[in-house]
């Protein structure tokens, strides 16, 4: 079973090959929460060496967030959230991982759904109402 979610919000990683996009949420991130630690990751591959590398060295620097961007090249959402949840059992505390996409197709939404180490799923654009709703619900 994983740790309970953090209730406060120091680290944010934004995994976004489209750097408008990340940006964008970077900006509203920083408007609402100017003493979090934002990281922007273009290639989910990039994203998971650092994890590992923070579970294993630096712990307390993993994010409390993860928004995942679901159509990468590479390793897209899908692949990520596989390996992430190879190394799952390692990490000492909760994580929660948002997809973020586009698309808002429905089986993506379901598929999300059906994964325990997706919490959640977000339809792009970012907004500031919508980053509302992600630190209310996940970070009291």
């Amino acid at each position: 079973m994983r740790a309970e979610a953090p209730n406060s919000l120091r680290k944010i990683w934004i995994v976004d090959d489209n750097d408008i996009d990340a940006l964008i949420c970077n900006r509203i991130m920083e408007r609402s929460d100017p003493h979090t630690q934002i990281s922007h990751y273009a290639e989910g591959e990039e994203a998971l060496l650092d994890l590992q590398k923070k579970i294993k060295e630096n712990p307390q620097e993993l994010p409390d967030l993860i928004l995942l961007d679901l159509y990468m090249p590479i390793v897209n959402g899908w692949k990520f959230v596989s390996r992430y949840r190879e190394m799952g059992h390692l990490l000492p505390q909760k994580i929660i991982l948002l997809l973020h996409s586009c698309t808002g197709l429905d089986s993506d939404i379901r598929q999300a759904c059906d994964q325990a180490e997706i919490d959640g799923f977000v339809n792009k654009p970012f907004t500031p109402e919508k980053y509302s709703h992600i630190r209310q619900k996940y970070f009291r």
